[in-house]
């Protein structure tokens, strides 16, 4: 009996996409679990650049009396934050393929997606 995969994509800006094989059935729970972690990560991130943001604003503002500093400084992290945000998306897979054959998946997404076992 042949085995039947999932085949998951990952897409990386300026790379090649990505593809893993999974046992068949658990690409939706891959997905899923890295959707969660991904969204757990950005609530982090958006806490964590507020809280950067009004302190180095506060700081520049009332401490240092360079209002313009303060913005400028917290205007940089809001810009570096965004882009770890866009980044975060990435590592959510795509489910491109369910319940295929392995051999099947090798040949149609490379060698990657017939070597990879689950994430």
């Amino acid at each position: 009996m042949t085995e039947l995969v999932d085949v998951l994509r990952f897409s990386r800006a300026g790379e090649p996409d990505r593809y893993v094989a999974v046992p068949a059935g658990e690409g939706a729970r891959v997905v899923a679990t890295r959707e969660r972690e991904r969204c757990r990560r950005v609530r982090i991130l958006r806490a964590l650049k507020w809280f950067v943001v009004l302190v180095s604003a506060g700081y520049a503002a009332v401490v240092a009396g360079r209002v313009v500093l303060g913005l400028f400084g917290a205007g940089l992290v809001h810009v570096l934050v965004g882009v770890d945000i866009l980044r975060a998306r990435r590592a959510v897979p795509e489910v491109v393929a369910a319940d295929v054959r392995r051999d099947e998946a090798s040949e149609r997404y490379g060698d990657d997606a017939a070597a990879s076992t689950a994430e």
